[in-house]
């Protein structure tokens, strides 16, 4: 720990172990999609932190059992019209497995993929909601990422899935995706933003 002319540094081992992270993250202004259901995490890694960045190198732990893995640094990005920045990550990771859907969620809102069970709609299938305005994104990423499994909620699951993740306010760009689906190979690329309540895929 030292005292320069930047500010506040350190550099040591960070361990972390948690039977449920959510009541801490709920205390930072951290809300997460699904929150409530409870959150176990678990990871050590070498940190250094200086200057607003921390690095976290050699990251090992897992979340609700799920193991996660890599090096990733954090800081906070200034945040859309001049409001307080959110964590943004960077970095690469290995995942056993990572569902786009809380970010979709959090994207266009809660309510926006809830089927709508009233009486007039008699399919009950299609969502009555209209999207956010504006996406309620805890935190910002550029990341490499590998994952055993991938899912796009409910509607597909692919495997063996390598991609980079950008995921900023405006919306979720997927890039150099690389997987297996349905017996087959899945490439490509797809971007879903939010454009003041206009869903554009």
């Amino acid at each position: 720990i030292a005292d320069t002319p930047q500010g506040f540094a350190a550099k040591g081992k960070l361990s972390l172990d948690a039977a449920d992270i959510e009541p801490w993250l709920m205390t930072t202004g951290i809300g997460l999609p699904g929150m409530g259901a409870g959150m176990s995490t678990s990871f050590s890694a070498q940190g250094d932190y200086g200057n607003g960045l921390l690095v976290l190198d050699e990251l090992n732990g897992a979340i609700n059992e799920a193991a996660v893995s890599g090096d990733v640094n954090i800081d906070v990005k200034e945040g859309v019209d001049g409001k307080a920045g959110v964590p943004h990550l960077a970095g690469a990771l290995m995942l056993d497995e990572l569902d786009l859907d809380p970010m979709a969620v959090a994207l266009f809102g809660d309510s926006a993929f809830l089927a709508d069970k009233e009486e007039n709609n008699k399919g009950g299938v299609w969502p009555a909601t209209p999207f956010s305005q504006k996406s309620n994104l805890p935190f910002t990423a550029d990341l490499d990422l590998t994952t055993a499994a991938l899912a796009a909620g409910r509607f597909a699951t692919a495997y063996d899935a390598a991609f980079s993740l950008r995921l900023d306010q405006e919306g979720i760009r997927v890039s150099d995706l690389k997987a297996k689906l349905l017996g087959g190979a899945l490439t490509g690329l797809f971007e879903l933003k939010n454009n003041d309540g206009i869903g554009l895929f």
